[in-house]
């Protein structure tokens, strides 16, 4: 099993009912590591305190597939996806 991690960006992240679904979906398959919504951030640059520049990343997920069409299926399932969002997939790598 790979691990994921999965950034969502949306200005409607999908409903509770829409999540609650989908973390079953993850928990039945033996999919989810974890996650969180995300709260407002702060960004640094040069030393300098800012707001971040993409502020419609509302959470993250670690996902556990056996292969790429796995992981975009269950991203494609993603309630920030579904509801007109993206969700970008990025391999872990690990030691």
């Amino acid at each position: 099993m790979v691990k994921y991690l999965l950034v969502s960006h949306s200005r409607v992240p999908g409903t509770k009912e829409q999540w609650g679904k989908y973390f079953q979906t993850l928990n039945h398959g033996n999919h989810l590591v974890g996650g969180s919504a995300l709260g407002k951030g702060i960004g640094f640059k040069r030393g300098l305190i800012k707001n971040p520049k993409d502020k419609s990343i509302d959470g993250y997920m670690v996902i556990t597939a056996n292969n790429k069409a796995i992981i975009k299926k269950l991203a494609k399932l993603c309630p920030a996806h579904l509801n007109g969002g993206t969700v970008d997939i990025f391999p872990l790598i690990m030691d």
